[in-house]
C-alpha cells in the first residue's frame, strides 16, 4: 500500500447477504462499515464520518430516500456523497434517484468488478 488510510465506506441494506457479499468485496481495498437500516446507519453516523455511503433505495421503515433526504438536513452529514443500491431499473426509479442529489446508482445484484470499478472510479474523480 502506498501509506495513506483506506476511504471509509458506510453500506447501508436490510438484506444481510447483500451486506456481507458488498464487505467481502469491499474491504480488499477500504475500510467497510456496514448497518443493516436507516437507524443503525444515523447511529453510526454521530462518530464516523465515511467517504462514501452505498445506500439501499428499498427498505423497510425509513427507505433510501427518506434517508438521504435526513442526510442532507444535517451539516455534519450533507456532503457526504452517496450511491444508490436497487433492484428497479425502471425509468421514473432512476430518474428519481438521480434528482436526490446522489452521485449515482448501482442496479442490484451487484457484480464485485462494477462495483470495484464504480467505486475507484467515483474517487478517482473526487479526491
Amino acid at each position: 500500500m502506498d501509506g495513506k488510510p483506506k476511504k471509509l465506506i458506510l453500506v447501508v441494506d436490510d438484506e444481510v447477504t447483500t451486506l456481507r457479499a458488498l464487505k467481502r468485496t469491499l474491504e480488499a481495498e477500504y475500510e467497510v462499515a456496514i448497518a443493516g437500516s436507516a437507524e443503525n446507519a444515523f447511529a453510526y453516523l454521530k462518530a464516523h464520518t465515511p467517504d462514501l455511503i452505498l445506500l439501499d433505495y428499498m427498505m423497510p421503515g425509513t427507505d433510501g430516500k427518506q434517508t438521504l433526504l435526513k442526510l442532507r438536513e444535517k451539516p455534519e452529514t450533507q456532503k457526504i456523497p452517496v450511491i444508490f443500491l436497487t433492484a428497479l431499473s425502471d425509468a421514473d426509479t432512476v430518474r428519481e434517484c438521480l434528482s436526490l442529489d446522489a452521485q449515482g446508482y448501482l442496479l442490484k445484484p451487484i457484480n464485485a468488478h462494477t462495483l470495484l470499478c464504480r467505486v475507484s472510479r467515483f474517487f478517482s474523480a473526487h479526491l
